[in-house]
């Protein structure tokens, strides 16, 4: 390229730079320029949502942030950039402040030559408010402090003012709690080591009372370990049903009981084997000795007799017959009192048959009743005669209907209903009971909550002929055998599970025994022959023994079941009791089906 073209080029790209650059330079203006030709509307500013214009000094550690605005004259937003903010008309860095001395301060916003109304902030000393501080406990017991890490101590800080109110401010940011000089973080304190510890709370040129606490490990404080137990029955006996709950509690050295949860610390020794359990029941007679450790110290040693069934003590069951129309003379009443006490205590066989394997005693005795619900002196114990002018009931009338004008309180009296009852076809049955409930769970049998009242009537009903002939005499203690939780010893589902829950009763399959079957012998389910010797099976039977499991299931209700009088319902050992009233029925009667048990056909 010739030399003038070259020059001529670099020229014309010279000038076109500077033109350019010229043309830049004339965009930038000062901001006041750029709005001497646009109109803007005022400019307002504003502390953001949520914060107070007054500032706590050493309280609010936020600094305040601030927004201004205005629109230009198409209505648009003026970018949040082009503000610029000032307190007491000197410039912020940017739109956050946090005061620093007492007094009051003036924020506004420019944009160019205009400047927006002032928000004025009010920052207040605490100092020149509180006259005090003031630490309390809240949580925990300083006078009893554990060593360990365990001790959660939590403490109230409080500033107050000169008129002893507690200054109206959001004062505990300002408030610091120290620990032997030491600041914490929060209220609490947990000490994780022996020695004494200085506490003070610290603000606003102020400082409170200095409390003053002591850790230690938890023997320092243990004056007496006292071991508790709680027995499930009046007599604690070997049958495993039995049971001895264990619990202890701490007295310190004033004799107050400690604070602490001590159940967790106590270590249990049984004849000097620490043992995990806190519930003892065992199946072997003798006695047993029980200590408590907790932290070092031991408690006084505890000595449990576990008794043999034949050491327990004897049960005593009132009994009284209503006679509805049916005049059943004493001496037959007395009659079946014997009879039972004789079946119950194991000493009842008039056919000097072999027993059942396991026969037992349960250790149950019956009394007819002597005294009324009024608590007056009955002239014929246990008899008690309705007149009904020879009415006859169907069985369901006198469970839900007849039976509750003369239901005497189920737990002082065992209540016996008997009455004639219309024949139905087929209606074979000498009597009729119901299970029983109770309060801590066997199986068969409901469970309900102890101090409820009879939802259903808990009795027995009978007929007439149960007080004639000599082979009858056992049908009460049959029927009082489905009262105490005992089911018939034979099952009717073809051998498909225990039906009565006592493995020592053999199971065998009831329809295969009709009434033209006249033996007393049986094939179990195993297939293996036994004679019949339960009081809770049916026609044809020796009927001479209860075994040792129907004991275990009679004690377990004798222990916990509803409406029976027994000590656990609240009737004490003597016969005679303080008018215990009747019972009324219910509004709404539970749709519970009695039990009934035919005639046994080998009466005569």
């Amino acid at each position: 390229m010739p030399l003038n073209r070259l020059l001529k080029s670099l020229f014309l790209l010279s000038v076109l730079s500077l033109l350019s650059d010229c043309s830049r330079r004339s965009d930038i203006q000062p901001l006041a320029d750029y709005y001497a030709y646009q109109r803007t509307n005022a400019v307002t500013v504003n502390l953001e949502q949520g914060r107070k214009t007054t500032v706590l000094l050493s309280v609010d550690t936020d600094s305040l942030r601030f927004r201004a605005s205005a629109t230009d004259a198409q209505g648009k937003d003026i970018p949040h950039a082009l503000y610029t903010f000032l307190v007491d008309g000197k410039p912020l860095p940017s739109n956050a402040f946090l005061p620093a001395k007492e007094g009051k301060y003036q924020i506004t916003a420019k944009l160019g030559a205009k400047e927006s109304q002032p928000v004025v902030i009010e920052a207040v000393d605490l100092k020149s408010l509180v006259k005090e501080i003031r630490l309390q406990p809240e949580a925990g017991n300083p006078k009893m402090v554990l060593s360990d890490g365990n001790t959660l101590l939590r403490f109230s800080m409080v500033a107050i003012g000169f008129d002893d109110k507690p200054v109206p401010f959001d004062y505990l940011k300002g408030l610091t709690l120290y620990v032997n000089d030491q600041p914490l973080t929060s209220a609490e304190f947990t000490p994780r080591q022996e020695g004494t510890y200085r506490l003070v709370a610290k603000g606003f040129g102020r400082e409170s009372s200095e409390i003053v606490i002591s850790a230690h490990p938890k023997a320092y404080y243990i004056g007496t370990v006292l071991l508790k137990v709680n027995l499930n029955g009046p007599d604690f006996i070997a049958d495993n049903l039995s049971a001895a709950t264990f619990t202890v509690n701490v007295l310190d050295r004033e004799g107050k009981l400690v604070d602490w949860y001590a159940e967790r610390d106590m270590q249990l020794f049984l004849n000097g084997q620490l043992t995990q359990e806190r519930t003892f029941r065992t199946r072997t007679p003798g006695v047993y000795r029980f200590k408590a450790v907790v932290a070092g110290k031991e408690s006084a040693e505890y000595s449990l007799r576990a008794l043999s069934f034949s050491e327990a003590r004897i049960v005593t069951i009132p009994i009284v017959f209503h006679l509805y129309g049916v005049d059943i003379p004493q001496y037959k009443l007395q009659e079946q009192i014997n009879v039972l006490n004789n079946t119950f205590r194991d000493n009842f066989n008039p056919s000097n048959a072999l027993k059942a394997d396991r026969h037992a005693d349960l250790r149950l005795q019956f009394v007819l009743a002597d005294t009324d619900p009024n608590g007056q002196p009955m002239a014929q114990p246990g008899r008690h005669y309705v007149d009904v002018g020879g009415k006859q009931y169907k069985d369901d009338e006198m469970f839900t209907k007849a039976g509750w004008d003369h239901y005497w309180n189920p737990e002082y009296y065992l209540n016996a209903y008997v009455a004639n009852y219309i024949e139905e076809p087929d209606d074979n049955w000498a009597g009729k009971a119901y299970y029983p409930t109770v309060t801590q769970p066997l199986v068969g049998l409901g469970t309900y909550v102890k101090g409820s009242k009879p939802f259903y009537l808990f009795s027995m009903i009978l007929k007439p002929l149960v007080f004639d002939g000599a082979n009858n005499n056992t049908i009460i203690t049959h029927e009082i055998g489905h009262m105490l939780g005992l089911y018939h010893a034979f099952n009717t589902n073809n051998c498909t599970s225990d039906a009565d829950y006592c493995p020592d009763t053999p199971m065998y399959n009831r329809q295969n025994y009709n009434d033209k079957v006249y033996s007393m012998s049986r094939t179990d389910c195993n297939g293996q022959e036994f004679s019949s010797t339960n009081y809770m099976d049916y026609y044809y039977s020796f009927r001479n023994s209860f075994t040792l499991d129907q004991q275990t299931r009679v004690r377990h209700v004798l222990d916990y079941g509803l409406y029976l009088p027994t000590q656990f319902n609240g009737r004490s050992g003597r016969r005679s009791v303080a008018a215990p009233g009747v019972v009324k029925r219910p509004d709404v009667l539970w749709d519970v089906k009695p039990v009934a048990c035919p005639i046994p056909h080998d009466h005569h």
